[in-house]
């Protein structure tokens, strides 16, 4: 092994590890971006009746985000 070929070598695996820190910021950010769910208004609620009508509201808003077709085929 000459002293270029151990260069090359050191520097790749710097990149290497540079690419493995990378990565493993990516993933935290990601996992934690994703674990930030707002709070469910179902734990301001007291009453069983606020609690059905807050969960059949916060059911309602995510299906229309995810499925808006959905209002428009069962609505009419």
């Amino acid at each position: 092994m000459t002293p270029t070929n151990s260069l090359s070598l050191q520097l790749a695996v710097l990149y290497w590890h540079f690419v493995d820190v990378v990565w493993v910021g990516i993933y935290a950010i990601i996992y934690v971006w994703g674990s930030l769910q707002p709070v469910a208004l179902v734990e301001l609620c007291k009453d069983p009746v606020c609690i059905m009508d807050t969960t059949l509201q916060e059911t309602a808003r995510e299906l229309f985000q995810t499925e808006p077709t959905f209002f428009e085929t069962y609505i009419r």
